[in-house]
């Protein structure tokens, strides 16, 4: 089963039921109608948890939850929806840069948990993990095999969640939204963001995870790997 919430993308509109509990403790209109949509979508999440449940199938299911994408800091249009919506205050991905759209850790990484009843002990994963891996994990426990004519980049990261010894090596990530591009190597933590009508930005997210000192000046060597790195990369793109 897949659910797509639409909360807490904009335009938001919830019943006063979501934003009262907030009323005294977020001064911030928007922000506090973002809370209630959270709070919305949390509900909703509960109501599937109940039902397997009271179907007996809660200990024979994994249950991922995930975003797609980081944060959206605010929203205003005079054409969409009519012009009828305004949030000055939406997400808030402190202490990380960037928003969702950007390629900055902010806009790219994103909260996420397994939970699966006697099978998965509580842990934390930082391990690296892309929404490519999640079609070939879910596969495998399934017994499914995945079609070699897929070609699928993702990886089985169950022994990521499980904990077990051996796990699998941390994946080149490439990133591409049209008019700028990224990847960022497992091996040396390095991050390389490229754009048309930018300077390139290189940054070492194991020393700098908040993405503040461009090393693509100083680091000459570094860049020029990372941008061949991302060339490998590109050509793995559909052709337009």
């Amino acid at each position: 089963l897949w659910i797509a919430h639409a909360t807490p993308h904009y335009p938001l509109v919830e019943e006063d039921k979501w934003l009262e509990p907030y009323k005294d403790t977020i001064k911030d209109a928007s922000r506090r109608l973002y809370a209630g949509s959270i709070t919305h979508m949390d509900e909703s999440i509960g109501r599937v948890v109940k039902a397997l449940e009271k179907a007996k199938q809660l200990d024979n299911t994994l249950i991922l939850f995930t975003s797609d994408n980081g944060g959206f800091e605010k929203y205003s249009s005079k054409i969409h929806y009519g012009g009828k919506y305004a949030h000055s205050k939406l997400g808030d991905n402190t202490p990380l840069r960037g928003w969702k759209g950007e390629l900055y850790e902010g806009g790219v990484r994103v909260p996420a948990f397994v939970h699966w009843k006697g099978k998965l002990a509580p842990a934390v994963a930082p391990e690296a993990i892309s929404m490519l891996d999640w079609y070939p994990t879910f596969a495998k426990l399934a017994g499914a095999e995945v079609p070699a004519s897929a070609k699928i980049e993702g990886r089985d990261v169950w022994p990521i969640l499980a904990r077990a010894q051996q796990k699998p090596a941390d994946p080149v990530l490439y990133w591409n939204v049209g008019n700028k591009q990224a990847v960022m190597s497992p091996a040396s933590g390095l991050k390389l963001i490229v754009g048309a009508k930018q300077k390139d930005e290189l940054y070492n997210l194991r020393k700098d995870p908040m993405e503040t000192t461009n090393l693509a000046e100083t680091n000459k060597s570094e860049l020029d790997a990372m941008r061949i790195m991302l060339e490998m990369q590109r050509r793995g793109d559909p052709e337009k």
